[in-house]
């Protein structure tokens, strides 16, 4: 079996950081939990960043509009039904909320390149700020 690439190492520290922080758990203060998930959550970030921009060249503006419609999936979701055992799937309910929203995104821009991609992902972002802003159904 081989090494893990350059290209995976991204995913191997994402891996490891959301395993100390599950170790860490409730032995910790709530400063030092929320900074640990404060630092996975710009983990997920930087390694989303690292896909688009470093291995394949393009330009996405889009990070922080998908990043929100899964926290906002997430967070409400939490409130809910905010139960300790259905912590992981509600987490993965975000996930898949903002990956379909990036296939519905991504489906019709598959061939732009460049400053296009980059201003479709722009135009997103602001679509999804003032949807998030004006909807009275998701707490406007």
């Amino acid at each position: 079996m081989r090494a893990f690439a350059k290209e995976q190492l991204p995913v191997l520290w994402t891996l490891l950081a959301a395993l100390a922080l599950g170790f860490v758990g409730n032995s910790t203060s709530l400063y030092i939990q929320q900074l640990l998930i404060l630092a996975g959550i710009n983990i997920l970030l930087a390694n989303g960043l690292n896909l688009i921009s470093g291995i394949t060249g393009q330009l996405s503006l889009g990070h922080a509009g998908f990043m929100s419609v899964g926290a906002y999936v997430s967070a409400s979701l939490s409130l809910r039904f905010g139960q300790p055992g259905l912590f992981l799937p509600i987490l993965l309910a975000g996930g898949i909320a903002a990956g379909l929203l990036g296939a519905l995104v991504g489906l019709p821009t598959l061939r732009l390149k460049g400053d296009y991609l980059a201003i479709v992902t722009l135009g997103f972002n602001e679509v999804i700020r003032v949807v998030f802003l004006n909807l009275e159904a998701i707490g406007g």
